[in-house]
């Protein structure tokens, strides 16, 4: 589920470490007129990225009453993006319809496969939403990261693995014990693992220990 995202209250080394990577680019003062915004999560990034000196962005999620399928919400989301320009946005949509275990769940198990069918059909239209903003990002000259589990269906919808194969996106999968989550009840390190893609350079040094 996107709830249990690197931004959980139990990796806040992790976000730290994601914050860090946008400290300073070539030629440009730290953080300087630096924008976050998060898709499909309440306030996680955001708020850590304000700290370390960026600008607050929106955090859109049906937790905090934004809604993707209603038109207005979606529209709002856009205008958002356009008008204000966020130089980083994070993508987190609800990953449940696509998981592992859904592609193990064989139909003839299920009670309702026309609405399975439907439940996909949708959360496929998220991705297609991902897309979109991320590369309306790129092009002009922001950036964006995708969150999701690794081995998710969504990293198989055409449109995701046209965006992974582009030129100057990165692509990694990155632990959680490496960025301190713990277990909230025994307090060990997790090992769970997050599939990250992104077009921000510095994210992929800090997160996916690329270069």
């Amino acid at each position: 589920e996107a709830g249990a995202c690197l931004g959980g209250a139990s990796a806040k080394g992790g976000r730290e470490r994601w914050s860090a990577g946008f400290s300073v680019g070539p030629g440009q003062s730290p953080q300087a007129g630096r924008m976050v915004t998060e898709l499909f999560s309440p306030p996680r990034i955001v708020p850590v990225a304000v700290r370390s000196g960026f600008l607050e962005g929106r955090s859109l999620d049906k937790v905090n009453g934004w809604d993707v399928d209603k038109g207005s919400d979606y529209k709002e989301m856009w205008r958002h993006i356009i008008e204000d320009e966020p130089y980083f946005v994070h993508l987190c949509p609800p990953c449940r319809k696509l998981s592992i275990m859904q592609q193990c769940t064989p139909l003839e198990r299920r009670t309702d496969v026309a609405q399975h069918f439907q439940d996909v059909e949708w959360a496929e239209d998220l991705v297609h939403v991902v897309v979109e903003v991320a590369i309306y990002q790129m092009e002009r000259g922001r950036h964006f990261v995708y969150e999701t589990p690794p081995r998710c269906a969504s990293l198989r919808v055409p449109v995701m693995r046209q965006l992974m194969q582009m030129k100057g996106v990165y692509v990694g999968v990155a632990s959680g014990c490496e960025f301190g989550m713990r277990c909230p009840d025994t307090l060990k390190l997790m090992s769970k693992s997050w599939q990250f893609v992104t077009s921000a350079p510095e994210v992929a040094k800090a997160v996916l220990d690329e270069f």
